[in-house]
């Protein structure tokens, strides 16, 4: 094995060495007047093959970052088509330690296939290839080695001399020169491609204005600018805090044979905090699998396809952040140059500025669907004004808005009091939430997270004030959006309108039916109720009875202690009456001036002493002895007024009044 330059230094040339010398500086001058990159270093491994008496010669281009070598050029006298098909061929040098030996050296270094301290594994690739002497030299250009210059030869016993040696040396020298030209060539070239790549990405982005088709363009466009092996677009949803799989263009199939998670995967950030990290970053981020920092979810993303190194090019759009576009590379750990960074750079903002318009073409879309929805709905009308059916006609109108299952539940306020009630048809149970009082004082939508999904709380606003309030739960979500809760509102409103006029029949029908002064059922209604109870107890064989009260002296109590303490005694023995008969069964009512009446339904003669017991209110005075059903109610009745004590001379309480019960 002999080695660069020998120990007594440069050779004194002989004729042979003159003529190789003669070949340096041909070979450099005719280096300089080509301006074809690639052409010249196919003059260069022709002129050093033939100079040097070779079978091959040939250069690879070196990748210092993914520590590769690739093929660019190859001479032979007896040159053959698998030696053409060869070239562009990438080799690490883990399959090479001969060149890698080179690289170190960074000199001349020659090998022999007879050197018993020659790299079993080099050995193995110089039998391979029938090689016999392989002379080999680093380029070096800027002072960095950018390839290698080989030279091998299959004849048995071949020795390169030390002449060979130093001008092969010396030819590396305009080599380096013109491979570092052909990578600025080239440099230059990629940068007009991308250019005008990215001038027609702008071209294509605007023609398309679907988010689908928009996804679509700015996935392999982008994979097609850098010609990395896959690409993929993934949408950021802020309402769901998740991420979707919206777009994927392949030049390169993935090795691990892994089938594909399908378009509209969604995947939850909390799930993936190096997709989240991503997000948060705002620049482009370069990922390669060995990367001991890299993120737990991300290696494992990235071993499961296949991926060996991945760029990831956040979708911005002014301080909005739209999803992520990522590049991959199948083959090896690429680097990505800074040239093409800058590329995808700029590439992601027109990226983004079109993803941003076609979303906004989207809501749009969405927004007047709606809207058709909504007119729809209005024009099947909301005819009714009972509140179950409003509530029902509410919920139906809300579950249109949105795609998932959502859960709805309305109140209304009691007619005749400040309480919430529930409304069965809206999906209402239980009490409302604390949120909604908060809703109804300040008439404002809240529009919160919880620990299910996005909650919307929405006040029922009446003409003075809020009649009800609407909740909406959206399982899986952060927030809904603005256009959803716009259409929510909507609904709301035209429901709070209609539970307004519900109230208003409501308070219109007691009052057809009740007495202005003591709020017990009118005469009217009185009628009308006694007709229907008896028509039931003659259809049915069941009891009835009918109590008629009058309040004696009424006139003199009137005459003296005057009317606004008259009305006053008419009102107390009301709800004398009220609050001793039953509820919702029973029907005290003010039968005209001081005359009261009650009607007993499905009350024999035990059932009313049965009543009577339970609703006997407490008095001074003992309880009467049981009796006749209707009669111990009588009796309990005018006991119960005989122990009240009404107004008199300055509200003092000493006014002892008597009723007379009438039992039918």
């Amino acid at each position: 094995r002999r080695e660069g330059r020998g120990a007594a230094g440069t050779p004194r040339a002989s004729g042979r060495g003159r003529g190789l010398y003669r070949t340096v500086f041909e070979t450099g001058a005719r280096l300089t007047g080509l301006t074809d990159p690639d052409g010249a270093l196919w003059f260069i491994v022709r002129e050093v093959g033939k100079a040097l008496d070779v079978r091959w010669c040939d250069i690879n281009e070196y990748d210092a970052e993914a520590r590769v070598l690739r093929y660019l050029a190859v001479w032979s006298r007896h040159l053959r088509k698998i030696d053409l098909d060869y070239v562009g061929t990438v080799v690490s040098l883990d399959e090479r330690p001969g060149r890698d030996a080179v690289l170190r050296k960074g000199d001349v270094l020659v090998q022999y296939a007879d050197d018993p301290h020659l790299d079993p594994l080099e050995a193995e690739v110089m039998r391979k290839y029938d090689e016999w002497a392989v002379m080999e030299v680093p380029l070096v250009y800027g002072g960095q080695p950018i390839g290698i210059l080989s030279v091998m030869d299959s004849r048995e016993g071949r020795r390169f001399s030390e002449e060979e040696v130093e001008l092969f040396r010396r030819l590396a020298e305009p080599a380096a020169v013109a491979m570092g030209n052909a990578r600025a060539f080239a440099a230059v070239r990629r940068r007009e491609r991308q250019a005008t790549a990215l001038l027609a990405s702008s071209r294509a982005l605007v023609a398309d204005s679907t988010l689908d088709g928009v996804l679509a363009d700015v996935t392999r466009l982008a994979v097609e600018a850098v010609q990395a092996s896959q690409g993929a677009v993934y949408e950021y949803r802020p309402e769901r805090d998740s991420i979707v799989y919206r777009a994927v263009h392949c030049r390169v199939p993935a090795p691990t044979g892994a089938a594909d998670d399908p378009l509209g995967t969604e995947y939850r950030l909390d799930d993936y905090p190096g997709e989240r990290a991503a997000l948060q970053a705002g620049g482009l981020i370069e990922e390669r699998q060995s990367d001991p920092a890299l993120p737990a979810d991300r290696r494992e993303s990235m071993v499961r396809w296949g991926e060996k190194a991945c760029l990831t090019v956040p979708l911005r759009f002014g301080d909005q952040t739209l999803g992520l576009l990522r590049l991959y590379e199948m083959e090896r750990e690429r680097a990505f140059g800074e040239e093409e960074r800058q590329v995808l750079a700029a590439f992601g903002e027109l990226a983004a500025a079109a993803v941003h318009t076609a979303r906004l073409l989207e809501e749009e879309d969405e927004r007047r669907r709606r809207l058709h929805r909504l007119l729809a709905r209005n024009v099947r009308g909301l005819t009714t004004l009972e509140p179950d059916a409003v509530a029902a006609w509410l919920a139906g109108g809300v579950a249109e808005q949105f795609r998932e299952p959502v859960a709805t539940a309305v109140w209304w306020r009691d007619p005749f009091g400040e309480d919430l009630v529930p409304l069965a048809a809206g999906g209402s149970a239980g009490e409302p939430p604390g949120e909604a009082a908060v809703a109804l004082a300040d008439g404002a939508v809240l529009d919160r997270q919880t620990a299910s999904g996005a909650q919307l709380v929405v006040p029922l606003r009446g003409r003075r004030q809020p009649v009800g309030v609407l909740v909406v739960e959206v399982a899986g979500r952060r927030a809904v959006t603005a256009s959803e809760r716009e259409a929510v509102e909507v609904l709301a409103n035209r429901a709070a309108a209609a539970l307004t006029n519900a109230r208003l029949l409501a308070r219109l029908r007691e009052q057809a039916v009740r007495d202005g002064l003591t709020g017990l059922a009118n005469h009217r209604h009185f009628q009308e109720r006694l007709r229907q109870e008896c028509a039931r107890a003659r259809r049915y064989g069941l009891p009835l009875a009918l109590l008629m009260i009058d309040l004696d002296d009424f006139k003199a109590y009137n005459d003296r202690y005057g009317h606004q303490l008259g009305d006053q005694a008419l009102r107390e023995l009301a709800d004398i009456l009220a609050s001793s008969t039953r509820r919702g069964i029973d029907l005290p009512a003010r039968y005209g001036g001081e005359e009261f009446a009650v009607i007993l339904p499905h009350t024999s003669a035990s059932a009313a002493a049965v009543v009577a017991a339970a609703a006997a209110p407490a008095g001074d005075e003992a309880p009467p002895p049981p009796g006749p059903g209707a009669c111990v109610v009588a009796e309990r009745l005018r006991a119960a007024v005989a122990a009240h004590r009404f107004a008199g001379h300055g509200g003092r309480r000493e006014v002892r009044l008597t009723v007379t019960v009438g039992v039918a």
